[in-house]
């Protein structure tokens, strides 16, 4: 029987850090597996800051990112580094997260060497390609190669049903993201409508050409409710500041600041009457720390929040976007949100996850 595993982790953006730490401290800590950490450099810019907060270092960093560079050839460049690495390493399970192009390149080289792929997060569907792009297509892909999916929802389960994934390798865990926040002890918000905050995080490539218009539109609000303070840690990204800056900046009542480590973007969250958002994970982030989010998108897979009314879609049309915002607004003052209900999680899923790669290679139960 085998007693210790060799464990790899790959990931390269700031959310799959995030995601994969309760893994791999529950890992550390509770078993005792050899487990490396490979990073493609895909966020090196935002990645360093996440390591210190996290206490998390990668044991190999390829720092594949370049200026400009595309995704087609950022892919092009992981697999013979990603390939090099674990033909090296020989490892008994690949886990990969997410949606990037880091996790496309792992799922490919995991299935060319026939190694068992752990797929985290897997499930999550707008059923339109181009919303996000390629991030979607990449879901797709990826969960069909995936020996283990760890889907956080029934909703995530029923997404890969559909698409024929075979039953049997689907598990329903609950989202890492509420194990992370469960770990960083920032407590949950007890009545949002007492925060005087409105974050706001606008970073999606698909959406750019709307930024300029949502931005208007976010300094027209702003105008309007001068009693409120509006926090825009603004994306390092030159073409999403030079969308945005110029509007925003001359608003008495935003500021813009430089990007935030996870801790401080929880604390962040937390101070917040409402979060304005095209992120995927500030959605789960926010309904475990008890805060509505306007999602500025006119596609979420996280449609949980959407159901419980956590959440609301703005849409990216000006037009769109000005109405629904508004009618946001009056919504969590009227109908006083509950946030009793974490769809996305319970804080165990590492647990869970562990748990069924310790059962296929006949191991207890941490």
């Amino acid at each position: 029987m085998i007693n210790t595993l060799n464990l790899v982790f790959l990931f390269g953006t700031r959310p799959e850090i995030i995601k994969i730490k309760p893994i791999y401290q529950a890992l550390k800590t509770r078993t005792h597996h050899k487990v490396t950490l490979l990073s493609t450099g895909q966020h090196q810019d935002q990645a360093n800051d996440q390591f210190k907060a996290l206490d998390i270092n990668p044991d190999v960093n390829f720092n594949l990112m370049k200026s400009n560079q595309q995704w087609i050839s950022f892919l092009y460049r992981a697999i013979p580094k990603v390939e090099k690495e674990l033909l090296k390493l020989k490892p008994d399970c690949l886990f990969v997260q997410g949606d990037t192009i880091s996790t496309l390149s792992g799922a490919i080289v995991a299935g060319c060497l026939k190694i068992p792929l752990a797929y985290i997060e897997s499930g999550l569907r707008t059923h339109t390609e181009k919303e996000p792009f390629p991030e979607e297509m990449n879901r797709v892909l990826i969960s069909k190669m995936a020996d283990f999916n760890f889907s956080p929802t029934e909703q995530s389960r029923q997404n890969l049903i559909e698409e024929g994934v075979k039953d049997e390798s689907i598990f329903v865990t609950g989202n890492t993201v509420v194990d992370a926040i469960k770990n960083a002890k920032v407590g949950k918000c007890q009545n949002y409508l007492a925060n005087k905050q409105v974050l706001i995080t606008l970073h999606r490539q698909d959406s750019a050409i709307y930024l300029k218009g949502i931005a208007i539109e976010i300094a027209k609000f702003a105008q309007l409710h001068p009693d409120l303070n509006f926090v825009f840690p603004v994306h390092k990204n030159p073409k999403i500041r030079e969308l945005i800056m110029p509007t925003l900046k001359p608003i008495n009542n935003i500021a813009l600041i430089e990007p935030r480590n996870y801790l401080e973007m929880l604390k962040l969250i937390k101070k917040s009457l409402f979060v304005i958002s095209d992120s995927g994970g500030i959605q789960e982030e926010a309904a475990s720390l008890g805060v509505p989010v306007a999602i500025a998108r006119d596609n979420t897979e996280r449609v949980e929040g959407l159901r419980l009314g956590m959440s609301m879609l703005m849409g990216r049309n000006q037009d769109v976007f000005r109405k629904n915002l508004y009618l946001f607004f009056k919504k969590i003052f009227q109908d006083r949100i509950s946030f009793t209900e974490n769809p996305y999680g319970d804080g165990c899923a590492a647990q869970r996850i562990i748990n069924v790669i310790h059962d296929f290679y006949g191991l207890h139960k941490i």
